[in-house]
């Protein structure tokens, strides 16, 4: 999302500011939506297809920047955010249901550092990247960066215990 209005405007060729931010509010706009109806889903459903989105997501980014293709990026932005949402809601029941009561609290600012330190560090990444090599190697490098950790979602999904809902997480004997 750092780069995604650039992308839009020297990659994509949109020249329209207000089109551009459209464009990128699908991101978020996906994500609630998908983030309302994938509640009820398993942790390993949310997981699995958030990761398959997300890597098709990123396919549809390359090619996009490659086709200059606005509607295409369009797609790419709304797989992106349903694919986030998918991907945080399965991520929240695995931790709520590995995680005793007590210390649910810790973990999830844990995790919300963790998560927001890794994304702060590769957009600073890719915006030196872009600074250096060009805005289209930066896009080919973030993206090929977040399918190698949809592909370890996927590898590591069978490892998880499953919950249909954060309220189903085992009550704590502690």
């Amino acid at each position: 999302m750092s780069l995604g209005s650039q992308v839009e405007h020297d990659l994509i060729g949109s020249p329209n500011a207000l089109l551009n931010g459209a464009v990128l509010s699908l991101f978020p706009i996906a994500l609630g939506m998908v983030g309302i109806v994938a509640r009820p889903l398993s942790s390993r459903m949310s997981l699995t297809v958030g990761a398959g989105v997300s890597g098709l997501s990123m396919v549809l980014l390359v090619l996009a920047v490659n086709l200059r293709d606005l509607l295409i990026y369009l797609l790419a932005t709304a797989a992106a955010g349903g694919a986030y949402s998918l991907l945080f809601v399965g991520g929240l029941q695995v931790m709520s249901t590995a995680t005793p009561v007590h210390r649910r609290g810790g973990v999830f600012s844990a995790l919300y550092l963790l998560g927001y330190l890794s994304m702060a560090a590769l957009a600073l990444l890719l915006g030196g990247v872009a600074t250096r090599g060009g805005l289209g190697l930066a896009v080919e490098l973030g993206a090929a960066t977040i399918i190698l950790m949809n592909i370890a979602t996927l590898a590591l999904v069978p490892m998880t215990l499953s919950a249909a809902t954060p309220s189903a997480a085992p009550r704590s004997t502690t």
